[in-house]
């Protein structure tokens, strides 16, 4: 039995950026698409090392794709992560004027 039929994950795990259902890897995450049982695409967000840091998947009360960690039910879409990239940015930013 193969590993997607085990597991119902289709292997896309490649730490080189690569087109994938309108998601990309990255150089340390993998987007896995998983096996279609609803009528959205749903993906695991693994690291290079195969841990499943979460899935993104339809969230109907939104209307859109979000992002689902596996820790907690926390629900992130595009804005939220962007607005969590800025924050970290602005903290990079600090911290590089401050060294200097």
């Amino acid at each position: 039995m193969t590993e997607e039929k085990k597991t119902g994950v289709r292997q896309s795990h490649s730490p080189v950026q690569k087109k994938h259902g309108g998601a990309m890897n990255s150089k340390y995450l993998c987007f896995e698409e998983l096996e279609a049982k609803t009528k959205t695409k749903q993906f695991a967000v693994k690291n290079t090392s195969g841990f499943i840091l979460g899935y993104v998947k339809w969230y109907a009360p939104w209307r859109k794709y979000c992002f689902f960690n596996t820790a907690v039910e926390l629900v992130f879409d595009a804005g939220c992560l962007a607005d969590i990239q800025n924050f970290i940015t602005k903290l990079m930013s600090e911290r590089k004027e401050a060294q200097q």
